[in-house]
């Protein structure tokens, strides 16, 4: 097929692209990612009683029931930051893969499909450089990078029970590497070796997400023109990650030591989220989220951060698609669609709260019956100069390619 020589083209050339993401990635375990999806994203970032048959970017598990192809969805992700602190500022730009995400229906009537992938969960990415200067070893240079995260590969299914109500849930297995450093570069000329300290972390363990859905209340109230009314819960959980730590010491002097190594315990917290979504005049796509989750309750060997809080985020999107012309002209096919949010991050710092908000937007172009090319768009304000702290500008693209193809047809005899 020819997405697959999409795929390789991609990963052959990912590589090349490098940058670096938000500063306060540094805490915790990084800089979250609730959703892979060009779609999601351009309707506010979440979405949890969201359906769509075109499309797997479901929060939600539950939300696979309504697929009817086999469907294949992959793509990229741009990030640029311009961050500003009261005397400077300077932007930085990241590509990155969205990971894919394979789904196949297996029974119709009942809702019954299978959903597997590898997404990325959380994203750690930064480099400050600092110019200091000391009255005995003379001006030096303080580099501090940090790169890594976690990302997950998955398996789950959705189901529509007797009674309606649409339940889904997937296996989680996570991993990822991290990698913390800081280095010291001398410039006056003293003869004293550049120092570079080096903190590894190497995760894994495993967790699952399990979601709800109501069947359409429209069905038992009327609303006039309002239809497909639904509400949905969805719960994600993470066991303790085991980390495997290494500190490594590195200088032109004495080359590399690891002078500490150990497997420690991390534990993340559990992630909820509720939605609505409604439908008016069967062309506008109403959605409705919440999402929170403890940071608070976050703990790395048993201790937890003075930098974290709980995060809670707000949204709201609209989604508007001419669904009576099915097989009309290109531009009669295109979706459009737009968004805001609120994000009390889970970070606090200097005892500052850092939030942010966001404006969103996106389109779906068709490229055949069953594909299509999505593009979410994101425009957030992160952060404030006060208390010495840094705001940030965020820009964010999604593009992501989805693919329906018709599979196991049984033939007649």
């Amino acid at each position: 097929m020819k997405f697959l020589k999409y795929i390789f083209i991609i990963l052959t050339y990912l590589p090349l692209f490098a940058g670096n993401g938000s500063v306060y990635s540094r805490f915790g375990y990084g800089e979250l990612i609730n959703t892979n999806s060009a779609r999601r994203l351009g309707m506010g970032g979440l979405g949890s009683a969201v359906t769509d048959a075109a499309n797997l970017g479901s929060f939600n598990p539950a939300g696979w029931h309504t697929i009817n192809l086999m469907r294949f969805d992959f793509g990229l992700n741009y990030q640029g930051i311009n961050a500003s602190t009261t005397n400077n500022s300077t932007y930085s730009a990241d590509y990155s893969f969205s990971g894919f995400t394979l789904g196949i229906p297996v029974q119709k009537d009942y809702g019954i499909a299978i959903v597997g992938g590898l997404q990325p969960v959380t994203e750690i990415d930064y480099s400050v450089v600092e110019e200091l200067s000391n009255d005995i070893i003379g001006d030096y240079n303080a580099y501090y990078k940090g790169n890594g995260g976690l990302s997950k590969a998955f398996i789950g299914a959705s189901y529509i029970t007797p009674i309606g109500v649409v339940i889904g849930g997937s296996f989680d297995y996570f991993s990822g590497k991290i990698e913390y450093s800081s280095e010291t570069e001398f410039r006056s000329g003293v003869n004293l070796s550049n120092t570079k300290f080096t903190n590894q972390l190497k995760n894994r363990g495993a967790g699952f997400t399990a979601g709800i859905m109501t069947p359409d209340m429209s069905e038992f109230v009327s609303l006039g023109t309002i239809k497909d009314i639904r509400f949905a819960a969805s719960l994600s959980y993470v066991s303790k990650l085991n980390a495997d730590t290494a500190f490594i010491t590195s200088s032109p002097a004495v080359g590399s030591k690891v002078t500490d190594d150990a497997t420690v315990e991390v534990k993340i917290p559990m992630k909820l989220a509720f939605g609505l979504s409604f439908k008016v005049n069967n062309r506008y796509l109403i959605a409705l989220d919440y999402l929170h989750q403890p940071w608070s309750k976050y703990e790395f060997n048993g201790s937890k951060s003075p930098y974290l809080r709980d995060l809670m985020k707000i949204s709201a999107g609209m989604e508007y698609a001419d669904r009576s012309k099915k097989f009309g002209s290109f531009w009669e096919q295109m979706i459009f669609r737009c968004g805001l949010s609120y994000e009390q991050t889970q970070y606090e710092i200097n005892n500052e709260g850092i939030n942010q908000y966001s404006i969103h937007g996106g389109a779906s172009f068709p490229i055949s019956p069953g594909n299509t090319l999505d593009i979410g768009l994101q425009f957030g304000i992160r952060g404030t100069t006060d208390s010495d702290l840094i705001k940030e500008n965020i820009y964010r693209a999604t593009v992501t390619l989805s693919f329906g193809e018709l599979w196991f047809i049984r033939q007649e005899r």
